[in-house]
């Protein structure tokens, strides 16, 4: 059984600390065929470096640092050798948006927003800015479930994230969790942890999960 309240509690300790907002894109670069840089600033003033690689008609990569990114291999990457295709860039008022053939990348310079939908226009990935609690106000918003932004503790720098979800969206991965297959209303804690009983279980976290909608 979960404790909403105990989750909640730790949530509101969570916005006491240093918590950097993604408010404001300052700046975008195409670097080659595959490759756009962005810079944008935290509501706290902090710079944030995007890399926003575009693979392929239907796939896209979106990664985030507070340092300059460097390309470097990894084992969740199964393929690093795309051939790359044909997009556009349009750069209209406070929109910026990269099209495919199948996808539009559409960010909103100010305040920062980011989703992803078909060529038709219909949602695919939406970050969520409106998850806020009672004590929030338009000057000072307070979250729920945080969007795109970082924190910096004794324990390194950890990114946050939050989306818009379907009715009959399902959400499948993280490794071995003695839960059910579809991992969606579950609170996943993603650090090993020895576990004998039918719990969550966390003895092999795999920080990688798929949704049913194809992201």
């Amino acid at each position: 059984m979960i404790d909403w309240n105990n989750e909640v509690g730790k949530l509101l300790d969570f916005e006491k600390s240093n918590y950097h907002r993604f408010e404001k894109l300052a700046s975008f670069q195409k670097v080659d065929e595959q490759t756009i840089l962005l810079n944008l600033y935290t509501h706290t003033g902090r710079l944030v470096y995007i890399q926003l690689n575009i693979y392929a008609d239907d796939v896209v990569r979106l990664r985030c640092s507070t340092e300059p990114i460097e390309d470097t291999s990894s084992l969740m990457v199964v393929k690093d050798n795309w051939e790359g295709c044909c997009y556009s860039v349009s750069d209209e008022d406070n929109l910026l948006v990269i099209s495919t053939s199948e996808l539009q990348v559409i960010i909103e310079k100010n305040p920062w927003r980011f989703k992803i939908t078909d060529i038709q226009g219909c949602d695919l990935f939406v970050e969520d800015r409106k998850d806020t609690h009672t004590f929030s106000s338009a000057v000072d918003p307070r979250f729920m479930s945080y969007p795109f932004g970082f924190v910096e503790d004794d324990k390194g720098t950890h990114f946050t994230g939050a989306f818009s979800i379907q009715p009959d969206e399902g959400f499948y991965g993280f490794g071995e969790k003695f839960t059910s297959i579809n991992k969606r209303g579950q609170i996943l804690r993603s650090f090993n942890k020895f576990s004998v009983t039918c719990e969550e279980g966390w003895n092999k976290c795999v920080p990688f999960f798929m949704s049913s909608r194809g992201y």
